[in-house]
């Protein structure tokens, strides 16, 4: 069986009106069949750019139904007005007799004549617009703003800067970015070179260059306040309106992460650091208004390594935290006729000693006296740190006695005498003494009676008389 494609005739629908026209065009071709002729065949379109290989172009257009009466057939097909920009098209035509039977494919692809070319001025229409006044909203031509009519003095839209002035009324968006001065950074919405001004009813911001250096200033009323960056330090700062505010009148970041307060800071002296031009102005002041509007000043800190506040006075008769975390406090600094004593308790706050059974548990009797104090040794000394001398105990000897009367270090170290509670001993040596005292008392009586018995006239005798005597 075969199926041989003898003549092919193309016929364009022209009638239609442009306004109506379509990318429909109608085919028509002569088909012989060498096997046993049938009035219905299923028929397969394919538009190409060549003869033979190629592109295809657009989709491909299948007729399941098409009728072929002693040969002859027309059909419809569409391909779409992009299939055709100009250049040669083939169409290749595919048949077979049932839907079961594989397409066979009629050569060669025939070459589409100039008559369906006619869609292609639907890709002109366009044209007609700029034709046709009514396409501008029935606005005459001569209303519209030209380079001819006004010049430069509209805002056009144009890759070229334009020249001269413009004025915006009215509200308006910015789809992208916008540059003043300059094409803008990408990504960035508005980006200007040179001083911006804003102007409130209150008073104006200015985004530039205040005193030389980066940044903002604020004027508002009689005052000013800049926020300024000169490329190490960030300042804010305030003052009174007229000119730039001085930089002790603010604070200072270092790109360093150092903090001044009425200075620059200068690394090496620490994240924070405060100048003033009196004492009072370089003081760091708390106000407390509980118990009745009591100004205090409190100093807070804490470190992983103990010392909470680090700090140094070179006041002979000053105070200080040094750096290593000791306490200084200068003899000439302390206060007259004190009436208590200060300790330091479990949590290594300086606290009132207290003696209260409040504070107190597992209380037992402690017996240690004269066994104790026999034990003592003391010594006299000089201290290392300034010759001084002095007296006193060993800390360490008195440890082997009774560590109870010793203080450690953080180290686990012995460190000093705990020279207050040896008056825990002292009493029960005094208590000790006394008995003994009472007893040899009474030894010495009963040795007087027995001496009287054997000398009545004896002096001892005779003053137990006149004691008698005077008690009479």
């Amino acid at each position: 069986k075969q199926i041989l494609f003898v003549i092919a005739l193309l016929v364009a629908i022209g009638a239609q009106s442009i306004s109506a026209q379509t990318t429909i065009f109608t085919y028509q071709g002569k088909l012989t069949d060498t096997g046993t002729p049938q009035s219905i065949y299923q028929m397969r379109f394919e538009l190409y750019n060549a003869v033979t290989g190629g592109t295809q172009i657009g989709a491909t257009v299948t007729n399941p139904s098409v009728t072929v009466t002693q040969g002859v057939f027309t059909v419809s097909l569409d391909f779409g007005a992009a299939a055709f920009d100009g250049t040669n098209r083939f169409l290749e035509i595919a048949v077979r007799r049932n839907a079961g039977d594989p397409f066979i494919t009629l050569i060669p692809r025939q070459q589409i004549s100039s008559s369906p070319y006619a869609t292609r001025a639907l890709n002109a229409a366009q044209a007609n617009v700029a034709l046709d006044s009514n396409k501008l909203g029935g606005v005459d031509s001569s209303e519209y703003v030209t380079t001819t009519s006004v010049g430069n003095l509209f805002i056009k839209n144009n890759t070229t800067q334009q020249t001269g002035n413009f004025n915006i009324s009215g509200n308006g968006i910015v789809g992208d970015s916008l540059g003043i001065g300059k094409t803008p950074v990408a990504g960035i919405k508005l980006d200007v070179v040179g001083n911006v001004l804003i102007t409130e009813p209150n008073g104006v911001m200015q985004f530039g260059a205040p005193n030389s250096e980066t940044g903002m200033s604020n004027i508002v009323g009689s005052g000013r306040a800049d926020i300024r960056f000169n490329g190490t330090t960030l300042k804010i700062v305030a003052g009174p309106a007229g000119g730039p505010p001085s930089a002790a009148n603010g604070i200072e970041i270092s790109t360093s992460g150092n903090v001044g307060i009425g200075t620059t800071p200068v690394t090496g002296l620490g994240r924070l650091q405060v100048k003033g031009s009196t004492n009072n102005e370089a003081t760091l002041f708390a106000e407390n208004t509980a118990g009745g509007g009591n100004f205090k000043f409190g100093v807070f800190g804490r470190s992983t390594n103990g010392a909470g506040v680090f700090g140094q006075s070179s006041n002979p008769n000053g105070f200080g935290v040094y750096s290593d975390g000791f306490l200084g406090i200068r003899t000439g600094f302390l206060g007259n006729a004190g009436n208590s004593a200060l300790c330091i308790n479990a949590l290594e706050q300086v606290a009132t000693c207290s003696s209260s059974l409040r504070y107190k548990k597992d209380v037992q009797p402690f017996g240690d006296g004269l066994n104790f104090i026999n034990l003592l040794h003391p010594i006299a000394y000089k201290w290392k740190a300034d010759n001084m001398p002095d007296t006193g105990f060993g800390a360490e000897d008195v440890a082997k006695i009774n560590p109870l009367f010793v203080t450690y270090n953080g180290k686990g170290e012995v460190e000093g005498v705990k020279y207050d509670r040896l008056s825990v001993v002292f009493v029960n040596a005094f208590k000790e003494q006394q008995k003994q005292i009472e007893q040899q008392q009474i030894q010495i009586e009963s040795l007087k009676k027995l001496i009287c018995l054997d000398h009545p006239d004896g002096d001892i005798c005779q003053e137990k008389s006149s004691v008698k005597e005077n008690e009479k």
